[in-house]
């Protein structure tokens, strides 16, 4: 994940700023054999399901970002 903080839209006095100030983008892979062997492939389809996870054949993956207030998982926007 990298995270950074714009430095003129945040301002200490006022904490909810950093909602508009920070950036975020995170990615993350793993082998869908690792959700197999402990159990977790109904929780894994599920979020496959709903778009939260992406699944090719032998692999998981998510790729999510945060700007502007706004959180994007794997293209799709995300209501907070």
């Amino acid at each position: 994940m990298n995270m950074t903080i714009d430095n003129k839209v945040f301002a200490a006095n006022n904490i909810m700023l950093i909602m508009a100030a920070l950036t975020a983008d995170a990615t993350g892979k793993a082998p869908t054999t690792f959700f197999t062997r402990l159990g977790l492939a109904p929780l894994v389809d599920m979020y496959v399901q709903q778009g939260l996870l992406l699944k090719n054949e032998q692999e998981l993956s998510f790729n999510t970002n945060f700007s502007q207030g706004q959180l994007q998982v794997n293209g799709q926007v995300i209501s907070l």
